[in-house]
């Protein structure tokens, strides 16, 4: 009997050594009847608990589909003994040694409380930051915007002679103690937990040279000489840490060693608020620090090829008023407690919403605070209660200017990975850097930048709102208009989800294609950028030839709510035409926030020569499937494969997670998992679908009765999948066995990267998306 499965998303300064001796006083105890006085314009925020949408994690789904490498990595999430609300992680590493034994490896890397640590609270990385350096840059410079959010101000209460600060960060305050703090954001402070979870940022794997560079630019390219041989794995945790790992795949039995801890400097001052909670409640809880995706590319910058970090902080880190008995609870401010108490009611929920890069060109296996160089950071500050309200806007560069950042002021909150590539009229490159996020009207905005420095680039795409040529009048009929692409909140069986809370479960997915086959250049230009949003709408944007984004089409269920991207979405071509795959909601639940989901493929080339006004589709999959029937209507674009793997209600037992889509050649492949409590992936399916026969072939066939279609994986436990250096899709099981091997059709010429001398099998690229 089949397992019974459900899905839900799985979410995978100027530094002074001292304050001014004015604000520095002894602490000591008050009676009730001392005057005392208090500015509420400058009360302080502090950091909420990230709470759950509908009793249900917010977590990345993991993307399991790795091509061309023989090492990959993934994260399994999971909630602390203690139920504290701490979310902890757990990464894993996987190497296939095909150039040697042909053995699978999986294994956890070595973490220690002695890794070095390294805090950004500026401009510059401090390594190993003394107790001094960390509170001078908690509390900054007198008066500094920056130094405590949402404002440093001298006193927010005084009695006579004794005044406090805002936030009053002292190295003997009982709730300040920094080793802890230390030993949290390496997670070594104790056994139950290694890492904070990783939010929407999946960990990525950093090789010695960039593909795409060396495929197509390999007389002009020059990769950095400190990375020759190395294989680099890094992720990005809600501690507020960016973590580095040496992978040592070559050795008898390879693993991995953490070399590095860094804190970027728009979550540095936010970071250290785990440690103020857990002093005042107890226990640590979730912060949304570090959510956002990043990105490692190489680029050129002033002539110099350097390879650059850009990562943002995803939802950004709501805010509310400090509680008012937090002063004396944490001995802040002893005694001093107003009475009666100031009102301070919130009038609009706060965030801080920051991006961060860093110059990792010169980063070798030891690190240095020379080699991990920060380039640029933006912080974005909002907050309104009865006594204030505040809004600033930080961008922080080696420089010290902060012109031409207008756009990131406008952004509220960005969980889509950030896009970097380059585009070239004649033989010159312009390096972007693309940001897609959304602003405080609940917008969908994007910036172009410059990756060297933040800045928005100086054309007319410097930063806009995506638009939608589609709207509906009075009589539902579509007519064509010009109109800010708006969020809209999802009701479906009695639940209601925000814009926000459907922006946050079923994040807008952003994908640089290689240009299509009938385009002049034949390289990895951003002249086929794609963005899906949340509310179901495609778009493509031709930045090469200075083009706005344009609309393509919208996906609907029956009911008129978006079928919205669950992973990373492919593109592809294939005899002249352009293709779509996707994973999508089809049906929307209050228990697991999706109760139905599917894989969907469309033939955008159809898509694109209908009328503007039929381009808003509905379609659902036929009722009571199992995930083996593909339906597509005679002449239709649109395929859609249900995948819930039983019929039934949501279960507990068991969480699904799918791997992204990926169109190799001919064929679209598709893993479908199940991810246990015993942290193990069990890989309930894979799809390997010829999708062009398949679209508008007619309603109903069977996977089954396609030889090769569909592999039925229940009765094996398979911990992961990948396609290899030889482009076989390897299936691995838990004692590191292979399971199924299937070869791809893809070829690879040469000797691959890396060194002459390596024996490690690594990728030589080519590009398989186009026939």
């Amino acid at each position: 009997m089949k397992k019974r499965l459900v899905l839900i998303a799985v979410f995978t300064v100027s530094l002074l050594l001292i304050l001014p001796f004015g604000l520095i006083r002894a602490e000591r105890s008050v009676s009730a009847a001392t005057s005392i006085n208090v500015s509420t314009d400058v009360w302080p925020t502090w950091p909420n608990p990230n709470g759950r949408i509908n009793g249900m994690e917010v977590w990345e789904p993991a993307t399991f589909l790795s091509i061309g490498r023989d090492v990959i990595s993934w994260v399994y999430f999971g909630t602390r003994p203690s139920d504290d609300g701490f979310v902890s992680a757990d990464v894993y590493y996987l190497v296939k040694k095909s150039a040697t034994d042909g053995s699978i490896h999986t294994f956890e890397p070595d973490i220690a409380a002695t890794d070095a640590l390294f805090i950004v609270p500026g401009a510059s990385a401090i390594q190993s930051p003394t107790n001094s350096e960390i509170l001078t840059g908690l509390r900054g410079s007198s008066g500094a915007p920056a130094a405590v959010f949402p404002e440093y101000r001298d006193i927010w209460l005084s009695n006579n002679a004794v005044g406090y600060p805002n936030e009053h960060f002292r190295d003997n305050q009982a709730w300040l103690d920094l080793d802890d703090w230390r030993n949290f954001l390496r997670g070594t402070y104790s056994a139950s937990f290694k890492y904070a979870d990783t939010g929407h940022a999946p960990p990525q794997i950093v090789w010695d040279v960039d593909p795409w560079l060396e495929a197509f630019l390999v007389n002009q390219y020059t990769p950095p000489s400190a990375w020759v041989d190395r294989v680099v794995g890094i992720v990005s945790t809600n501690q507020g840490t960016l973590q580095g790992f040496e992978i040592y795949p070559e050795e008898t039995a390879p693993r991995a060693e953490r070399k590095w801890v860094t804190v970027p400097n728009p979550v540095f001052r936010q970071s250290i608020f785990h440690s103020l909670r857990k002093m005042y409640a107890g226990v640590f809880k979730r912060l949304t620090l570090m959510d956002g995706p990043f990105t490692v590319r190489d680029v050129e910058i002033d002539g110099t090829w350097k390879r650059i970090l850009v990562g943002t902080t995803g939802l950004g880190t709501p805010q509310s008023v400090k509680p008012q008995d937090a002063w004396d609870t944490l001995a802040q401010a002893p005694g001093l407690i107003p009475q009666p108490m100031p009102t301070m009611e919130e009038s609009g929920r706060g965030r801080i919403f920051g991006v961060y890069a860093y110059d990792i060109t010169q980063l070798a296996t030891t690190p240095y605070a020379s080699t991990l160089k920060p380039s640029w950071s933006t912080t974005k500050v909002n907050f309104t209660h009865s006594g204030r309200n505040f809004s600033g806007f930080y961008p922080v560069n080696s420089s010290n200017t902060t012109d031409s950042y207008n756009g990131y002021s406008d952004i509220k909150f960005s969980v889509s990975k950030p896009l970097i590539g380059y585009t070239a009229a004649s033989s010159a490159r312009t390096w972007h850097t693309i940001l897609l996020g959304v602003d405080a009207n609940n917008l969908y905005r994007w910036i172009d930048a410059n990756p060297k420095d933040g800045k928005n680039l100086q054309n007319a795409l410097g930063a806009g709102v995506f638009t939608r040529p589609v709207k509906l009048d009075d009589n539902n009929k579509i007519i064509v208009a010009s109109q800010d692409e708006m969020l809209t909140a999802i009701s479906d069986n009695g639940t209601i989800l925000s814009a926000e809370q459907v922006e946050t479960l079923y994040p807008s997915r952003i994908l640089a294609a290689f240009p299509p086959p009938d385009y002049p250049l034949q390289k990895p230009l951003l002249s086929s950028i794609y963005v899906y949003l949340s509310n179901g709408s495609l778009y493509r944007w031709n930045l090469n030839d200075g083009e706005a984004p344009k609309w393509i089409a919208t996906f609907q269920n029956k009911k008129g709510l978006p079928l919205a991207p669950l992973t990373d979405f492919d593109i592809s071509y294939l005899n002249g035409k352009t293709y779509l795959a996707a994973t999508v909601a089809f049906t929307y639940n209050g228990a697991s926030a999706h109760q139905t989901s599917g894989l969907m493929s469309v033939d955008l080339t159809a898509v694109e020569s209908m009328d503007v006004t039929d381009r808003v589709f509905q379609r659902d999959p036929v009722a009571g499937q199992e995930g083996d029937i593909v339906s597509s209507p005679k002449n239709d674009p649109i395929m859609l494969v249900q995948l819930q793997g039983a019929k039934g209600a949501y279960t507990t037992g068991t969480k699904e997670v799918m791997a992204s889509p990926v169109f190799i050649k001919e064929k679209l492949y598709l893993a479908y998992y199940e991810l246990t409590t015993s942290k193990k992936i069990n890989l309930s399916r894979l799809y390997v679908i010829p999708f062009a026969s398949m679209i508008g072939s007619g309603n109903i066939q069977k996977l089954t009765d396609i030889p090769g279609a569909l592999y039925e994986l229940e009765e094996q436990r398979v911990v992961n999948m990948f396609v290899d250096s030889k482009g076989n899709l390897v299936l691995i099981g838990e004692e590191g066995e292979t399971l199924l091997s299937l070869p791809t059709g893809l070829e690879y010429a040469g000797v691959g990267s890396g060194s002459a001398a390596s024996t490690f099998n690594k990728m030589s690229v080519v590009y398989w998306k186009k026939l």
